[in-house]
This record gives structure tokens, sequence and C-alpha cells, in this order.
């Protein structure tokens, strides 16, 4: 009698369930005997069940088995658990199975489904550290941050921290580790201008701009110059207006890479100096309305502007 393998999801998981799921079963010695797009229950069955006499375990893979319906009910009485079964019809099905398979079948049946992963982003951290802790190699906070902001699929989080882990040198994934190898080329551009500007570094920043003014539109650097360097502003001035520093973050929604740099910026440039760079962001993306290339001018002077303000100021 043949046993049911259930996997429910869409790409990218899909594919990496079925590659888990026959790892598994290959190691339980099952072996896959056929894969079709589609396929009839009753032919299914029928091969399923008269398997030759030296192919006991075998595996029949349907890939588009919502195309064959629901499940016959006498098919369903044919169905028994893995753990009884010499043969597994394993089935690729996008979502929600009771449409086609009745619930008491389903609860013999093995299922597979892509994680649940929060929304917010201290639960999406604390998922991604799960995901990290079963490999056994460190991470520097910094390195979590920057792959919870900056990749937004789960699967490419999950494939990332793959490669990370077999290329993570002396057993550590570093924040520079994962800009240099989880960020295209281009917005890698950005992050460092974003970057080296908080970290007051004007040989980056100058390097960044000049590869990003070849590929980019003004508007959208302009628009992330200004949402990470208002945030530093604010966090310049929370002392003076008696605010907490977790209250200001939390206002803005920050994520905590985005948080870390900010806080950074705010203790090496003044708060006059951000207001004003703000403002010139400001100016920026009005002016692009008219002219992008007098809108460059803009945001290269403020940059530079900024950059020569921290001299004197304590780091």
């Amino acid at each position: 009698m043949p046993s049911l393998f259930l996997i429910c999801a869409k790409e990218p998981a899909k594919s990496r369930l079925l590659e888990e799921a026959l790892r598994g079963l290959s190691e339980e010695g099952f072996a896959v005997a056929a894969r079709s797009e589609q396929a009839d229950w009753w032919e299914l069955f029928s091969t399923a069940t008269t398997g030759g006499l030296f192919e006991e375990k075998n595996i029949y893979v349907v890939d588009s088995p919502e195309a064959m319906g629901p499940l016959p009910s006498p098919l369903a009485l044919q169905v028994e658990k893995k753990e009884l079964a010499s043969t597994v019809i394993l089935l690729l099905y996008e979502g929600n199975v009771e449409k086609y398979i009745p619930r008491d079948v389903i609860k013999l049946a093995t299922i597979k489904k892509p994680d649940k992963v929060p929304h917010w982003t201290s639960g999406r951290i604390e998922w991604i550290k799960g995901l990290i802790k079963k490999t056994g190699v460190k991470w520097e906070a910094g390195a979590i941050s920057l792959l919870e902001e900056w990749i937004e699929d789960p699967e490419e989080i999950k494939s990332e921290i793959d490669k990370l882990t077999t290329l993570a040198s002396d057993g550590l994934v570093t924040e520079n580790l994962v800009k240099n190898l989880c960020v295209d080329e281009g917005s890698k551009a950005f992050l460092n201008l974003l970057d080296g500007l908080c970290e007051g570094k004007a040989e980056l920043v100058v390097r960044s701009l000049a590869r990003i003014k070849k590929e980019s539109d003004v508007l959208p650097v302009v628009s992330g110059l200004h949402r990470r360097m208002r945030l530093a502003m604010y966090l310049a001035d929370y002392k003076d207006k008696g605010e907490k520093k977790e209250d200001i973050l939390s206002a803005f929604g920050a994520k905590p890479y985005q948080a870390k740099k900010a806080l950074l910026a705010s203790r090496i440039y003044s708060t006059k100096a951000l207001r004003r760079f703000v403002s010139e962001m400001i100016k920026a993306s009005c002016m692009n309305k008219r002219l992008s290339a007098g809108a460059w001018e803009v945001v290269e002077m403020a940059l530079l502007a900024l950059l020569n303000s921290k001299a004197g100021r304590p780091s």
C-alpha cells in the first residue's frame, strides 16, 4: 500500500522542500521510480501498488497534482502511514491540500510546508538566529541585522546562510562578509555610501557616489540619505530634548542595522550639521523635478559639507 508525502509550497520553497524530502527518503532506502507533470489517480495508484519484485521502496513524484482533482474515496482507503508503506507518492501542491485530500488521509500523510516567518523585525531576527544556531557557526550581531534588513525573501535568506556558513573564515560570519557576498554590486555601492557617511569615511563616500551617479537615478539616493540621516539628526538631539533613544528608534520603525549606523553618525556630526544636510536632501528632491544634474550637485556638496563638519567633533 502507498503512503502520501505532501509538499505544500510555492517556488522557491517548493524546490528546497522537495530536495530535502528526497534526501530524507533516500536515507530510508527509497528511490525515485518516476516523475510526471500530470497524472491520473487510478493509474498512479495502480503503478505504485504493482512494483517489480526487486523494486520494493519506490517514490512516484507528481509536480502538478491539482490537475488530478480530489483523491477518489476508494483509493483513500488504500493509503497508509509511511512507516508501513513500501511506496511513497510524493505530491507537489502549491497551496492548501484539504481541497484535494480528505482530512483522515492527511492525518496518515507526511506534510511539509515552508516556515512561517514573522513579518516584524525582531521576530525575523529571532527566526534567523534559530537557523544560524543549527549551523554551529558564530555570527556578528551586525551581520544578522544586515542580512535581515537587506534580504526580504525567507528562502533567499536560508540560501545566503548556507553560503555564508561554508565561506565563514575562522568560523565567524562578519558584517563585512554579508555585505560583500549577499549584496549585489550596484546595491553595495549605495550601502557603502550610507555606511561611509555614517562612519565619516570620506574616501568611501566619494568613491561610492562616483559609481552610483553612473548607474542610478538621483531620487532613490536622495530618499535613502534623507531617511538615514534624519534618524541620525533626531538621535543627535535626543538628550537635549529629554527623549529616550529607544523611543526615537521605535517612532521611526528603525531596523537594528539602520539604527546602529545612524547612532554612530549622531556621535560624529552635530545636530546643526545633520539638520543642514537633511534640508539639502529636501532641496535636492525638489530640484530633481526640474533638473537631475543640479540635484546631483546638491547631493555631492551636501555630502562633502557634512563630512568636513566632523573635524573637531569627538568621535
